[in-house]
């Protein structure tokens, strides 16, 4: 007759073991009466990372404060995050103006009048560890009437430009100060004025076309130049 070998399987459950570490396990037979085998050859293994909590995305997504050429938006945060990345665009523009902040509200200054812009925001949960974005959008105000005589008092010359453009205010209102945008509305620069004049060199600017912003006392007035 032949025989019939009885084998034993023997398991461990190993408790309270790190995540992401690795360990060296060993087998030794205990035969009673204190016989013990040798132990086996040790096997090595290394735990899984522990899951990440889910990142949820922020909820209502809101924009304030809109006037012609700032708004703010705000949100409420998904979990437990502290930081999030924002981003805004006109929704004709490919382009995100984004930056990260440490709460719950973002200031967008630059804007245009009287046009649509995109509004975006996320969670960092953790380096590696992001939500989706949660989205919407927004429409500034339009342009006042003292703020379209401020934008008839204003001259580019030449326009097109080739290495620089005059800027002349020809009006009472004192202006001290002008931002050049791109047409992804983009801050190029910050130009000062003196006696509502300025030349603004365009040499290390790229040919295309560019705004001119002008901020007077309580108006504000936009003007399109081409940089050939």
């Amino acid at each position: 007759m032949d025989s019939i070998n009885n084998q034993k399987m023997g398991q461990c459950q190993l408790p309270s073991l790190a995540a992401q570490t690795t360990y060296e396990v060993r087998v030794q037979a205990n035969c009673g009466n204190n016989n013990t085998s040798d132990w086996t050859a040790a096997v090595s293994f290394t735990t899984p990372a522990a899951p990440a909590d889910p990142c949820n995305a922020p909820t209502n997504l809101q924009v304030n404060s809109i006037t012609q050429t700032s708004a703010t938006m705000t949100w409420t945060a998904g979990g437990t995050e502290t930081s999030w990345k924002v981003g805004y665009k006109l929704s004709t523009a490919s382009q995100w103006q984004e930056a990260t902040v440490n709460t719950t509200s973002y200031d967008m200054t630059g804007l245009t009048a009287n046009s649509t812009y995109d509004v975006r925001v996320k969670a960092i949960c953790a380096a590696d560890n992001e939500s989706d974005f949660t989205t919407s959008s927004f429409t500034t105000t339009g342009v006042g009437i003292d703020n379209i005589t401020l934008a008839n008092s204003i001259n580019l010359m030449p326009n097109p430009a080739d290495n620089y453009i005059e800027l002349r205010v020809n009006s009472n209102v004192e202006v001290k100060e002008a931002v050049v945008y791109n047409a992804f509305g983009q801050m190029i620069r910050t130009i000062q004025l003196t006696d509502n004049h300025a030349r603004i060199d365009l040499s290390n600017m790229a040919a295309g076309m560019y705004f001119v912003r002008v901020n007077g006392e309580g108006v504000s007035a936009t003007k399109k130049f081409i940089r050939r």
